[in-house]
């Protein structure tokens, strides 16, 4: 607080007042001193623009610097040896200023060298080297602070329009001026836009590699900080959900950053001992990390909750399976044992043909129990004939089929081969029923995959979005973590392709 103090009510008016009386005795006439004046002052301004925390120190030495390299310019005196030097120093923190947001990690320090160090050169072509520079660290800082990019390739093709004698130096001071404004917005709003490429890069996955501490360690240039969350009922806790140590905020003091939590608790960004950091950048930080946690968090439960829904959808499959086989057992014990003790009583050789008709009429009871335990399977299905049950599709007036299996299909479990003859069936049905098809091709080819594709020469149109008769069948292909592609554009054909799991990977 005192160093705020000393910069507010010292430092600041007597760089205005410095600067206002190196200008007058500067050798130039009033016009050019009121303009350099003014951009030093506007350095001041931009350094008092933040709401909160201590002045920017950094624009404070760009106009300090500023002021010192028009005083090398006065005629008497010894510091007139230090021109060369001190000519192009403002350009050290000016560049840093509008870099900051690139200054971290490890960019921190070949930031830092080329931004102090390169205007420091003295020689004929350092204004034109300062420039390159510029236009580097532009494309360096347009990933995470564009605005701020902008300002950096401006002050490039002016200083570099200087340095080759295209522009003079009232441009180069009305540029600066652009420069102090947009750091003025920039310390007015916070940390949170210098920031904002930092949140878009943390938060582009649900389940980031990097744990959030190491990537904003990295992203602030402070390999020490680290991220503690409480909660109540829960305590302090890391960003990896271990028990923490709670931070310390009064020993601890301008090394702790502190934000509310949604539903009750907080966020504490703690800094390293070394470290001294921006407060409104590690606010910002902070808030960017409550932002990237709470999305993982709700992302966690959505895959959870989606992950229930399918075992949950898959057990009910299990069960209905379940219940599928016991029917078919009951039935294969009773009625279906009981039909078979009738029909051999009722048999047409032994007692004439006037009792053929009731036994084909005891068939047909028998093959509708049979349909009825099995789900409406054919018999071909369960009994491994896949060819057979997949032909048997085709019926009087609908389009014909044309079966083609590749591989050992029918050593599939018959749950697997029932969904493809779902599968086939459903589309058939669609041919049938809407794209108006002449003939339909059934390809069904066992690999690494179960690979299923049918086609129809019809008017297409098929579509597996909400409405459409193909979107159960989709639900049904996803829920064994298989997939359904559907082509069917206007005017046919239409292909649908079917790809799923076999063996171990179809009973995950």
């Amino acid at each position: 607080m005192a160093q705020d103090r000393l910069s507010r009510y010292a430092a600041a008016p007597a760089l205005l007042v410095g600067g206002a009386a190196v200008e007058v005795a500067a050798d130039q006439s009033t016009g050019a001193g009121l303009a350099d004046w003014l951009v030093g002052a506007a350095f001041v301004l931009a350094a008092f623009a933040r709401r909160r925390g201590s002045p920017d120190q950094l624009a404070l030495l760009a106009a300090a610097l500023w002021f010192l390299a028009t005083l090398a310019l006065t005629p008497d005196g010894w510091w007139h040896a230090l021109d060369g030097p001190l000519a192009l120093a403002y350009r050290g923190p000016v560049l840093h200023l509008l870099a900051r947001p690139a200054a971290t990690g490890r960019f921190r320090w070949p930031v830092l060298v080329a931004a102090y160090g390169t205007p420091l050169v003295v020689a004929t072509w350092t204004g034109l080297l300062t420039a390159m520079v510029a236009a580097a660290l532009a494309v360096l800082t347009a990933r995470r602070d564009r605005r701020a990019a902008a300002v950096l390739a401006m002050l490039a093709a002016v200083w570099a329009g200087i340095a080759v004698g295209w522009l003079d130096g009232r441009t180069g001071n009305a540029a600066l001026v652009v420069a102090a404004a947009a750091l003025a917005v920039r310390n007015r709003t916070g940390g949170d836009r210098a920031m904002a490429g930092v949140v878009v890069e943390l938060g582009q996955d649900d389940r980031p590699a990097t744990p959030l501490s190491a990537a904003l360690a990295d992203a602030l240039g402070d390999p020490d900080l680290r991220i503690v969350v409480f909660r109540p009922g829960e305590g302090w806790r890391d960003d990896a959900g271990r028990p923490a140590v709670a931070p310390d905020l009064d020993e601890q003091a301008g090394q702790v950053s502190v934000v509310p939590v949604e539903g009750g608790g907080s966020l504490a960004l703690v800094h390293g001992p070394g470290a001294r950091p921006d407060p409104d950048l590690s606010a910002a930080a902070a808030r960017a990390a409550v932002l990237v946690l709470e999305r993982v968090r709700v992302g966690t439960q959505i895959r959870l909750t989606a992950e229930e829904v399918r075992r949950s959808a898959a057990r009910l499959l299990a069960v209905d399976e379940q219940e599928r086989e016991a029917l078919m057992a009951r039935l294969d014990a009773g009625p279906r044992r009981r039909l078979a003790r009738v029909r051999e009583l009722l048999d047409p050789r032994e007692v004439g043909p006037t009792i053929a008709p009731v036994v084909e009429r005891l068939d047909e009871v028998d093959a509708g129990l049979d349909r009825l335990a099995r789900g409406m399977l054919p018999y071909s299905v369960a009994g491994g004939d896949l060819a057979a049950a997949l032909r048997s599709l085709a019926g009087a007036g609908g389009p014909s089929i044309e079966v083609r299996i590749t591989g050992p299909v029918d050593d599939l479990p018959t749950k697997t081969r029932a969904l493809v003859y779902f599968v086939t069936a459903e589309c058939l049905a669609n041919a049938a029923r809407h794209s108006r098809a002449a003939a339909v091709s059934v390809a069904v080819q066992l690999d690494v995959r179960l690979r299923v594709e049918v086609r129809d020469d019809g008017v297409g149109g098929a579509s597996t979005i909400a409405g459409h008769g193909l979107q159960g069948l989709s639900d049904r292909v996803n829920l064994v973590k298989g997939t359904l592609v559907v082509d069917s554009p206007a005017g046919g054909p239409t292909s649908v392709v079917a790809e799923l799991p076999v063996g171990a990977e179809a009973s995950t």
